[in-house]
C-alpha cells in the first residue's frame, strides 16, 4: 500500500484552503504535463543545462506535493549533473517516478 498524500505543507501555507490547495495541486500537474517531454527529451540529448534547470524548479514543488523521495532525488541530480556527472539511472528513475506521481 502506498503512502497516504497529506499535502501537509500545502494545508499549512494556504490556511487549508481547499480552493487554493486544488488550484496548485492541478497547476503542478499541468506543468508537470508539460515538463516531462521536455525532459525526457533532454535526457536523450543529454542536455546537462535544461535537466539542472528543471530539476533545481521541480525540488520546491514536489515539496508541496509530499513526493519528497522526488524532491531528494532532485536535489542529488542537482549536484551530480552541476558536476558535470550524468547519472542515466537516477534519471531514468526521476522520469519514472514524476510519471507515476501525477496520478497519485
Amino acid at each position: 500500500m502506498g503512502k497516504t498524500v497529506t499535502f501537509q505543507l500545502l494545508r499549512e501555507v494556504s490556511n487549508d484552503d481547499q480552493a487554493f490547495i486544488r488550484r496548485m495541486i492541478d497547476t503542478f500537474i499541468r506543468q508537470l504535463n508539460e515538463d516531462l517531454p521536455k525532459f525526457k527529451e533532454a535526457f536523450k540529448q543529454k542536455d546537462i543545462e535544461f535537466l539542472t534547470k528543471i530539476c533545481h524548479r521541480l525540488k520546491s514543488s514536489l515539496n508541496y506535493m509530499d513526493m519528497m523521495a522526488e524532491r531528494d532525488l532532485c536535489a542529488f541530480l542537482v549536484g551530480a549533473l552541476r558536476a558535470g556527472h550524468f547519472p542515466n539511472q537516477e534519471l531514468l528513475q526521476l522520469i519514472e517516478r514524476l510519471e507515476k506521481g501525477k496520478s497519485r
